[in-house]
């Protein structure tokens, strides 16, 4: 490869040395541009041709959402973040953008066969995670394009590796088509190379080395199992799996020097001498060449580590892989080595197993006091988040537990809280002890009267006219009282009980929503102090339901504040359900919970339905859109994160329920129940005493069944038991009062024989109760009308395994286990007269369907405890975090010392290459633009309007509320003052670049003289005013195409949509059409927008236009128009007026702006000598070019800003605005809050 000596050290550091704007003693690099030629000797058949990738290699786990919008090759010499395309339908590989993605490569017949790229790669360097980072790496591969080609077969000897390998697989290439073009050594037009039936061919000299590399291919043929087939079948070799396949590839690596931003030789990184000495030549499928190393280095390590975890050792180490997929270092050293200290006298750690917290309001612990001895004891309760024998999890992993914990009696001394602590420290808790008043406030108050009943689906509206209420109003000062000063008790007082309730008998009162929403912020802050202090990083927090949904914001904060980024790993699991978009916006704090749980890496749910109702929250609510994941996880876009959703199914722990089975209590009361209704069959149930378990449904589908099938008033008994928890006192009683009733009623009616009915207070029934009943039953019966997460019905059919007779279980169709349990009935407990057939059909049911039922559930039920859950979840949490922290303690190896040695993941190459894009796609530092911008004296800095200078809510939210607010569709004014600022500066062009119409972008920003304008994504625009003008001067771009005939075709189809969807308009422009959805509900206008793009797509066939789906608008286009030609334009004009450009700001937010970042790199790769352009002064000084995108995405950005707010600071930071001082949170993010940040909303 030959190197361009343009970015060397010697110009670069001598320009800037001269110019005295060095910051602390360096050149500034960020943004700089390498601009690499790369060579390569490759004797290639008559008709194909040689090509390169671009500065990023195709990563398996990444979308190409624009493929529509990619450069052609001719145009562009950079690759988007995504390099090969794929049909959306049929998943195969689209060659068109995959060769649009890389690099022409040229030869002549007096150097054949060396092949040099006709334009130089373009390589941008980033901010780096690691700031003393020295080096930059730029991966590619080379590719053999041979048109109108097709494979037959592909054979090659294992044995050879020499450069005929190639010309022995081209023999078996049979032509389908004539090869039109220029002789050998010559390359292949790129409009014959990009045609469908292109055959291409990839290095792949190790083929014949078997990697093992978590399953990737072995034995595999160089370049031909490599080879892109549309025409393959399904289930052979076709585009699924050639795609896995390539993403595996072998790469090449170049290092990149981020201080003088020059290439680097493998052999002269030692010495960190310039290439720009020399010039190496790859060797086409030659694994010796220098430019693998990086990638064999990578292998031999991997390789090393998959040995040790079969049983070698490596430093006194072992690497083994638990049942759960979680990678264990172990050593012969005594503790673990949290410090990190590297020491000669140190020992390896003995034990890192990945430390995990599982954090819960309620510890899963029973704490009890022996009055006589005054001895606190403990033990686990019954719960999926109790620490179970022989679990996993625990086995493989350092398991604590943070909660706060309900004594009997409760705590009232300093002295027993001690004693409780340590009892529970012992059992790897930390018990959080919370005052009184606080406690009340938040679970009895904000969890139990706004939260839970919210969460199920309760209109807050219902809540006080429905029903739900007692009639308090003669006790609501007195009980506001309270609530405000709180329960005054003895210092230690414990945790909530029945008799502290009396001030919450009302479920609902408005007016105390702020004391309990601030009690609700307190815990969790709380919680998040306690975290804080003993979170290390690479930790797990496990945070469990709606109690503490504000932790893991909070503790995601603090690590940002102190880190910089986040260093644990987190979960939250939602254990109840997820309310519909409609009854969560009713939360005055629903936003703040949102975002708390969306700081989360997985949100876990049991059940799809709630899931998709909290995705749909997410996009309402937030404008948060999520995704389909490889692998059938679902991501939502957070900020900069993508946050996983996930549903995992848990059942009950079948060996302890198995054991329990065995109790003599359990057989003599089962047998006493069958004693006591012996001629009966029996319908058991066991529900909390609250509306939504549906007590009362049952009851009147159960009356029901007596009064139209009257056999069974002689046959049947319903056994029903009632728990009284009391933590939603009014709702219980309500509740009571009507059950009793129903009872009462029922046993009038039918004598007492067919209903017998217990209250129990408490939130359970002991284990060896609730066995008793269900081996005593023959129905199982659930209506309840909300529910989450209920294992009575799983514990049934447990309990009912042979040899015991089969039951059946009834499932309430709004009930999560209803989705689980595929041998269930379903009833719907609202439609009365179906329930009672429902009861019916479960009591005639033969017993080989019975058998069958119970078949279908019993294996889940008994091969998933909570442990597999745990397992599961911490498997969906290692996918979506994989790569994500450097502090992963299953990625590292331990030196001699002791220290933990970061390594890559033992995964695939395509992974690895992934995780490596994601680091580069770094936030835009506007620190550093500022630097480039100190050091360049010829700028250009063009940006988009909407969604870039002009704040724009995300349009899948319902209500966008503050677009037009004060703002309008306007910068604010601090960005104005800017723009002002930046368009003065005579070392300066500037220019607004927008899709919207003329006279918009003139109202919002026409005032400012030296600012150049674009409208209608550049096919009109007006430079800035020359001194002494004072109108504007409109340009236009011939687009060859008749768009008053097109309006006249698209706008009767757009009138029609128009009148159809409500908030929907036409937006016409100088030379697009736009239908805008954006003020619609986002769900009806995405659905309109579907038919309507293909409506217009058949009428407007015979035109040359293209359409683009933007955020919350559909245009039409022609098809040759796109802000990249304005964009080169501009570049190529200010270029020759000021003799070069050395810097070069892009910015913009949606798809329309991807040309403009690919123009950037185009005209940059055309500046350098060679290009066909002339040779100037510009080729040998440093070249700055930072194109961002807004928001995070893939993008042909190099970088990317989180949203307008940014721009407007970095906007302001390269000005120094009188009176405006860019203010960022610890995120970076600009804080609109503070008075002294821009503001967007007044």
């Amino acid at each position: 490869m030959t190197f361009s000596s343009s970015e060397s050290s010697a110009h670069p550091a001598s320009h800037h040395a001269s110019s005295g704007h060095h910051h602390n003693g360096t050149t500034a690099a960020t943004g700089r541009v390498v601009r690499v030629h790369l060579s390569c000797r490759a004797e290639l058949p008559l008709g194909s041709s040689l090509r390169v990738t671009g500065s990023t290699l195709w990563a398996l786990t990444q979308e190409d959402a624009f493929m529509g919008e990619q450069s052609d090759a001719s145009s562009s010499s950079v690759t988007a973040r995504t390099d090969f395309g794929h049909s959306a339908s049929t998943g195969s590989i689209n060659d068109t953008s995959l060769l649009s993605s890389t690099v022409e490569m040229v030869t002549s017949p007096s150097t054949y066969p060396i092949w040099r790229t006709r334009q130089p790669v373009i390589v941008v360097v980033h901010d780096r995670s690691n700031k003393h980072a020295t080096l930059q790496h730029h991966r590619y591969r080379y590719l053999v394009v041979t048109p109108g080609a097709d494979i037959l077969s592909l054979q090659q000897d294992d044995n050879n590796n020499d450069d005929n390998d190639l010309n022995e697989i081209v023999e078996h290439l049979v032509p389908i088509a004539a090869i039109e073009g220029p002789p050998l050594a010559t390359t292949t037009p790129t409009t014959t190379m990009t045609t469908p039936h292109a055959v291409v061919a990839w290095e792949n000299p190790f083929a014949d080395e078997p990697k093992d590399n978590n399953g990737e291919n072995t034995k595999a043929n160089s370049v031909a199992s490599f080879v892109t087939d549309p025409h393959a079948p399904e289930g052979g070799r076709g585009p699924a799996m050639n795609r896995v396949l390539m993403a595996n590839l072998p790469y090449r690596t170049l290092d990149i020097d981020v201080a003088t931003a020059s290439p680097l030789s493998s052999s002269s990184n030692n010495n960190s001498k310039a290439a720009s000495s020399f010039s190496i030549v790859d060797n086409w499928n030659n694994g010796q060449d220098e430019t693998f190393s990086s990638y064999l280095v990578r292998e031999a390590i991997h390789k090393n580590i998959r040995m040790m975890k079969m049983g070698g050792s490596s430093f006194g180490t072992e690497v083994s892989e638990s049942s759960d997929n979680m990678v264990q270092v172990t050593s012969n050293n005594n503790g673990r080595n949290k410090g990190g200290s590297e020491s000669g006298s140190a020992s390896p750690p003995v034990d890192m197993k990945q430390r995990i917290f599982f954090v819960c309001f309620h510890l899963p612990v029973i704490v009890t006091k022996n009055e006589g001895t005054g001895q606190w004891s403990a033990v686990w309760a019954e719960s999926l988040l109790a620490k179970t024998k022989g679990s996993n999890v625990v086995r493989t992993h350092d398991a604590h537990w943070i909660g706060t914990v309900t004594t009997d009696p409760p705590i009232t001394r300093h002295k027993d809280r001690e004693a409780v602590r340590a009892l529970l420290s012992a059992m790897d808790c930390t018990a959080l002890f919370l005052e009184p008043h606080v406690l009340e406030a938040h679970y009895l108050g904000m969890c139990k009267q706004v939260l839970w009943p919210a969460f199920h689906n309760i209109d807050l509206l219902d809540l006080s006219t429905s029903g739900w209420m007692n009639d308090h109003s003669n006790k609501k000062d007195a009980s506001n009282q309270q609530a405000s000063q709180g329960t005054q008790e003895e210092e230690g007082g414990g945790g909530p009980t029945i008799a502290s309730t009396s001030i919450f008998d009302s479920d609902w009162d408005q007016s105390r929503l702020d004391g309990w929403w601030d009690a609700y912020c307190t815990v969790n802050k709380a919680f998040a102090d306690v975290l804080n202090g003993v979170l290390e990083a690479g930790d797990i927090m496990w945070v469990h339901d709606y109690h503490l949904s504000l932790l893991p914001k909070l503790v995601d904060e603090k690590e940002i504040a102190e880190f910089g980024q986040s260093t644990t790993k987190k979960v939250f699991f939602l254990h109840i359900p997820f309310p519909t978009s409609q009854i969560f916006r009713e939360l005055e704090c629903g936003e703040a919970i949102l975002e708390g749980i969306l700081h989360a890496d997985v949100v876990g749910f049991h059940a799809f339905d709630h899931a998709r109702h909290f995705l749909n929250a997410a996009k309402r609510i937030l404008g948060l859109n999520y995704e389909s994941m490889i692998g059938g996880l679902i991501g939502v876009q957070f900020g900069r994160k993508t946050v996983v959703v996930t549903m995992n199914n848990v059942s009950i722990e079948s060996h302890i329920v198995e054991a329990a089975l065995k109790l003599p209590s359990v057989q003599a009361d089962s047998a006493s129940i069958r004693k006591k209704y012996p001629k009966r069959a029996t319908i058991c149930g066991l529900d909390v005493a609250q509306r939504l378990s549906g007590v009362s449904f049952k009851l009147l589908a159960y009356e029901r069944l007596l009064v139209d099938y009257p056999m069974y008033q002689n046959r049947v008994v319903m056994i029903q038991k009632c728990l009284v928890p009391g933590s939603r006192k009014s709702d219980e009683a309500n509740t009571l009062r009507e059950v009793r009733y129903l009872v009462q009623r029922i046993q009038n009616k039918f004598g007492p024989n067919v209903l017998d009915y217990e209250e129990i207070r408490g939130s359970s029934l002991p284990i060896d109760k609730r066995l008793a009943l269900w081996r005593a039953s023959d129905v199982f019966m659930s209506s309840t009308l909300r529910e989450g997460l209920n294992l009575s019905p799983l514990e049934y059919i447990c309990a009912k395994q042979a040899p015991e007779m089969p039951g059946v279980v009834i499932a309430s169709e709004f009930s999560a286990v209803c989705s689980i349990l595929n041998g269930a009935l379903r009833l719907n407990p609202f439609d009365i007269k179906a329930s009672a057939i429902c009861i019916d059909k479960a009591l005639t049911m033969d017993v080989q369907e019975k058998e069958g039922r119970r078949t279908r559930d019993l294996d889940f039920v008994s091969t998933c405890p909570s442990s597999t859950w745990t397992k599961n979840v911490l498997r969906d949490l290692r996918d979506s975090t994989l790569g994500a922290s450097d502090h992963d303690i299953s990625s590292a190896i331990f030196s001699p010392h002791g220290k933990p040695q970061r390594e890559e993941e033992i995964d695939t190459t395509a992974s690895f290459l992934a995780r490596e894009h994601e680091v580069a796609f770094t936030h835009l530092d506007s620190d550093s633009v500022l630097r480039a911008y100190n050091v360049t004296s010829r700028r250009v800095i063009i940006l988009d309007f909407n969604g870039t200078i002009v704040i724009k809510e995300p349009p899948g939210k319902y209500l966008k509320r503050e677009i037009l607010g004060t703002s309008g569709n306007k910068p604010p004014g601090e960005v104005l003052k800017a723009l002002k600022a930046l368009s003065e500066d005579k070392r300066n062009i500037v220019y607004v670049v927008s899709g919207d119409a003329q006279e918009n972008v003139v109202g919002a920003v026409g005032n400012i003289p030296g600012l150049g304008l674009a409208a209608s994504n550049g096919a009109c625009f007006s430079p800035p005013l020359l001194p002494g003008e004072s109108q504007r001067k409109w340009q236009t771009l011939d687009l060859g195409v008749d768009w008053k005939a097109i309006k006249r075709v698209a706008l009767p189809v757009l009138s029609k949509y128009t009148a159809r969807t409500n908030g929907s308009f036409v937006k016409l422009t100088h030379s697009s059409i736009g239908w805008s959805y954006y003020s619609c509900d986002p769900e009806w206008g995405a659905m309109q927008a579907t038919h309507l793009l293909m409506e217009l797509s058949q009428e407007l066939s015979a035109f040359d236009v293209r359409f683009v789906t933007l955020k919350g608008v559909i245009e039409v286009l022609p098809r040759r128009l796109n802000k990249g030609l304005i964009v080169q334009k501009v570049l190529r004009e200010a270029s020759l007026s000021n003799g070069g450009v050395d810097f070069i700001l892009c910015m913009g937010d949606d798809i329309s702006d991807e040309k403009m970042f690919t123009s950037v790199f185009s005209f940059v790769s055309e500046m350098h000598p060679g290009s066909g352009g002339s040779e100037s002064t510009q080729s040998t000084q440093p070249i700055y070019a930072l194109t961002a995108a807004v928001g995070k995405k893939a993008s042909h950005a190099s970088q990317y800003v989180d949203d307008a707010r940014d721009v407007a600071n970095l906007l302001v930071n390269l000005t120094g605005v009188v009176g405006i001082t860019p203010h960022t949170n610890a995120a970076g993010a600009l804080d609109t809050v503070n008075q002294r940040g821009v503001q967007f909303f007044e």
